[in-house]
């Protein structure tokens, strides 16, 4: 879905209030918080940095 332009269809219409942008950044952040190996997923610590930086414009 993220590869044809499509992410919106994942989100909740409750959630069309929120930047597209902030809610892939996000849906990507869980995609790596439940990789298959545990190695590749991210920290608590980088998850709170990552949802920081969402929250003050500062995500990539």
């Amino acid at each position: 879905m993220l590869e044809t332009g499509s992410a919106s269809d994942c989100f909740d219409r409750r959630l069309r209030e929120f930047e597209e942008n902030e809610l892939i950044q996000v849906m990507k952040l869980g995609l790596l918080c439940t990789s298959e190996n545990p190695l590749k997923r991210p920290s608590m610590a980088e998850v709170v940095q990552v949802l920081e930086s969402i929250r003050n414009g500062f995500g990539s």
